[in-house]
């Protein structure tokens, strides 16, 4: 594992350590949640030596989505806002996150409300138009 501290920010691709980070990361919650009878805790996987948090929390999300989809039991993006929420507070609502659940639903066959992603994103609406 890299001892660079990743950095980030917004409109920049993290440096290629950040995922490293990230890819170790995942892999431990996937393995995780491979062997669980229940969905492992997010915060269990977040890097503890450094590290861009947010990003990996991002992907963590993105990856905890798509296992609760395939197990019949999804999260709502406000479920984990408010579970994470001063990962976010200062921040509006991922873009990429809302984008990953409406790929799942379509992936499993669900239906949806477009104007209901747009009333419950407004800060969002014109963004995600084009997944709409």
């Amino acid at each position: 594992m890299s001892t660079a501290t990743p950095q980030s920010s917004v409109g920049a691709d993290p440096p290629v350590d950040a995922w490293e980070v990230v890819a170790e990361c995942l892999d431990r919650f996937a393995a995780a949640w491979n062997g669980a009878p229940q969905p492992p805790s997010l915060r269990d996987f977040l890097p503890r030596d450094g590290g861009d948090t947010h990003l990996v929390l991002l992907e963590l999300i993105k990856l905890d989505m798509e296992y609760r989809w395939n197990a019949e039991i999804p999260l709502r993006v406000e479920d984990y806002l408010r579970e994470h929420g001063e990962s976010f507070a200062a921040r509006s609502t991922p873009l990429e996150l809302v984008v990953e659940e409406l790929h799942l639903r379509r992936k499993h066959e669900r239906t949806f409300d477009p104007a209901t992603y747009r009333a419950r994103f407004p800060e969002l609406a014109e963004r995600l138009q084009p997944f709409l």
